[in-house]
């Protein structure tokens, strides 16, 4: 039992690791993507005022109402990407 729930955690922790690797590959390797996924996040982000990416400390995330999930979900090139 033990050995099956290491190999489980082993397989999952390694594909989930493998997928973000060529994922950060493949946006660095193809700067146009990364400059759309950049774009698709920072109008979003500005859109629903989640909070200020120029990282100038004006405002918080947690200061809004936002639902996360939903935002997130209604950003098709980060979800194709990803």
């Amino acid at each position: 039992m033990i050995i099956s729930n290491v190999f489980l955690a082993i397989v999952a922790g390694s594909d989930t690791t493998a997928s973000a690797i060529s994922n950060a590959i493949y946006l660095l390797s193809h700067p146009e993507a990364y400059m759309l996924l950049k774009k698709e996040v920072k109008d979003v982000f500005e859109i629903n005022e989640i909070f200020n990416l120029d990282g100038d400390g004006s405002s918080s995330p947690f200061d809004t109402g936002i639902r996360y999930k939903e935002v997130l979900a209604g950003m098709a090139y980060l979800n194709a990407v990803m």
